[in-house]
């Protein structure tokens, strides 16, 4: 009996070791398997952030870009000169978006060639020339469309040449962008970054225009501010401000200037006999006679009523004389006329002139003997010219 009672224990005991050692199996084998997909879980949501942050990434870099280019653009509005403005865009584009070289292609004002702005070479803005008429091909284009220039239309006059020498400094890709409201340039960039640049121009060729604009009405502006109303040269304003300048160009290259101060003989009479309009009509084509005899270096000026001046660099005693006496006689043989009753007549002027820095130093001094050598000129009987210290002639 107690024999029977001790196996029946051991079986029993070691009944349940078995039961006990399967169920301890079987529940760390299911956790094992619920860790395993956690895990995958976790992994899973960790990858979806990764290219949920890849994507925030890269449009991060596009919008940044825009930011990059609108906090440039804030210091572009002050740019008023339009040259120096269409070379800082081209920097602003370039660093925006993250471009290793980028040109733009803008028309010459005669239109016979095309500058070509590149940025990206040696650090710096290069400029090329390209004899080439890009008016045909801007109209061949459509306006926010990128193009790949190998497969431009060749049948269009340029388009051939234009790739040659785009391929030849290793631009690839091109797109209108506009240099005014009513002009397109060729912007034009690296064959890596590829069309997915020009899908990023929109907000730029909308700054591009107002920033333009900006910079032509303020030079409208200035050039009124600079020019007499009644003849068309330019005004006191500007004739001081450039005679400033030169002379300081003249003093550090140790050049001569020569100065010359010449009036109408006899306006007032003019204005008298004939009224004032007469005697404003007389002025004008006294400037126009003026303009044909200047070379385009030279300043020409209306200094104050009948007085004009003109500034003329690299230009010594003997060379101011000439032109003296050539002017001179170019009025003195022309025949005015008269508008309201056709009257002709013969009118003349008195110059004198001064020389840098043979008689003064300084722009002021430079016109105070400039005008006393007029002066001279008419006291001695008005239709002559004289150099200061020198006889009439």
């Amino acid at each position: 009996m107690i024999l029977s009672f001790w196996l029946t224990i051991t079986v029993t005991i070691f009944l349940t070791a078995i039961v006990v050692y399967f169920v301890t199996v079987y529940f760390y084998k299911k956790s094992q398997n619920l860790t395993g997909a956690s895990t995958s879980a976790n992994d899973l949501t960790k990858k979806m952030k990764m290219e949920k942050q890849g994507l925030t990434e890269n449009r991060f870099v596009i919008e940044s870009g825009s930011n990059l280019f609108n906090k440039r653009v804030l210091r572009l509005v002050n740019q008023k000169d339009t040259e120096m403005l269409t070379t800082d865009i081209l920097k602003s584009i370039k660093f925006a978006l993250s471009l290793e070289k980028v040109a733009l292609l803008v028309p010459s004002p005669d239109s016979s060639f095309s500058n070509l702005l590149i940025q990206g070479i040696q650090k710096r803005t290069l400029t090329m020339k390209l004899k080439l008429k890009l008016n045909k091909i801007v109209d061949a284009l459509d306006s926010g469309k990128t193009y790949e220039i190998s497969q431009l239309d060749e049948s269009v006059e340029g388009v051939k040449e234009l790739a040659v020498q785009l391929e030849g400094i290793e631009l690839y890709y091109l797109s209108l962008f506009p240099i005014s409201k009513t002009t397109n340039g060729l912007l034009i960039w690296e064959e890596k970054s590829g069309k997915l640049i020009g899908n990023r121009l929109d907000n730029f060729r909308a700054y591009a225009i107002e920033l333009f604009e900006n910079a032509d009405s303020f030079s409208k502006m200035k050039e009124l501010s600079y020019t007499d109303s009644l003849t068309g040269l330019s005004n006191y304003r500007y004739f001081n401000k450039r005679l400033g300048e030169e002379i300081n160009r003249c003093k550090r290259y140790k050049r001569k200037l020569s100065l010359v101060f010449f009036d109408l003989d006899g306006l007032k009479q003019i204005n008298d006999k004939y009224g004032h309009l007469a005697g404003d009509e007389i002025l004008r084509k006294l400037a126009s006679i003026i303009k044909g005899t200047i070379r385009s270096i030279d300043i020409v000026a209306r200094y104050g009523g009948d007085e004009f001046c003109i500034i003329m660099p690299e230009v010594d005693e003997d060379t101011c004389r000439a032109f003296m006496n050539r002017l001179k006689r170019e009025v003195q043989e022309f025949c005015f006329t008269i508008e309201e009753n056709k009257d002709k007549i013969k009118c003349s002027i008195s110059l004198g002139a001064a020389i840098y820095p043979a008689h003064a130093t300084t722009p002021k001094k430079l016109i105070y003997i400039a005008d006393m050598a007029l002066l001279k000129a008419k006291e001695s009987g008005k239709n002559s010219f004289l150099i200061h210290e020198e006889e009439p002639v």
